[in-house]
């Protein structure tokens, strides 16, 4: 059994993390008296503390920057449902209020509730086409959906404006790679490690296509290049130990599974009934 779950979680953390990113940035700073945004040290910065939250809305029902401050308030303090309540009200003011559709996108993409994000990002490129940032969203959202096509041919048209990212890229290669497009996912991996020749997850994800592919001594040739950088990469030397003994050079799968029991006893555990017997019967 070969294993590419590690690089995978990895990865998807990153983007994961990236995804919840919210575009505060395009929202002006407000300064009037009714402000409470966070400041650094998470206190309320408005002009008159003594005033809550509550307060302040119900004096500005629909004052929208009143609204928006509200949602990013709530959302710092992870009550998302207040904050998607408020965005919604934004919306509900104004239909193309892009923070609003764009921050709900990123609360509903930390939720999980895929469908909600995708329209969201959706409504932020039917208002602004040329949206980058929410086009390369879409496209992880996607991914994270299993929705590959989708996520394929979204990533491919973020990509035409900015084929250097490297993140997406490697997101673009593993969604080729889990819709059985393993050739296109290698060319990918391939061209990122041309100006990245130590990218750690192209060259694991190399030598797990070529395991598939049964070309065991390529993917041997990718995971030894893992293991040069990052040694105690137990993936990649779990992954050698089943293309060894494949081959039939059972010395190296027996030193890579000493290596692995040192380093992961567990994982290790999965071959002692072929290495443990092995060496009884010597």
């Amino acid at each position: 059994m070969k294993i590419k779950t590690f690089f995978v979680i990895i990865l998807l953390t990153i983007f994961l993390f990236n995804c919840s990113e919210k575009k505060e940035d395009k929202k002006p700073i407000i300064t009037k008296p009714f402000s409470f945004t966070q400041n650094e040290k998470g206190t309320r910065t408005n002009l008159n503390p003594q005033k809550s939250i509550e307060q302040i809305i119900a004096e500005n029902p629909n004052n929208i920057d009143v609204l928006l401050d509200a949602a990013s308030y709530y959302d710092q303090k992870k009550d998302f449902k207040n904050a998607i309540h408020y965005y919604k009200k934004v919306i509900s003011l104004d239909k193309n209020n892009i923070d609003a559709h764009f921050n709900l996108g990123a609360i509903y993409t930390d939720l999980q509730d895929y469908n909600n994000a995708i329209n969201s990002y959706k409504e932020v490129i039917r208002i602004n086409p040329k949206d980058f940032e929410a086009i390369k969203l879409l496209g992880k959202v996607y991914y994270f959906a299993k929705q590959y096509k989708l996520s394929i041919e979204t990533f491919n048209k973020y990509l035409k404006n900015n084929p250097n990212d490297k993140d997406v890229n490697l997101v673009l290669a593993l969604a080729y790679e889990d819709n059985n497009q393993l050739d296109k996912s290698l060319e990918i991996y391939k061209n990122i490690l041309i100006k990245n020749p130590n990218e750690v997850i192209a060259l694991y994800n190399i030598g797990y296509i070529y395991s598939i592919q049964k070309k065991w001594n390529d993917a041997i040739k990718y995971f030894n290049q893992v293991l040069s950088l990052d040694p105690n990469n137990y993936m990649s030397i779990y992954n050698l130990i089943v293309a060894y003994n494949t081959i039939g050079d059972l010395e190296r799968a027996e030193a890579e599974y000493k290596r692995l029991k040192n380093i992961n006893p567990q994982l290790a555990s999965k071959f002692s009934d072929l290495f443990e017997v092995a060496q009884e019967n010597k």
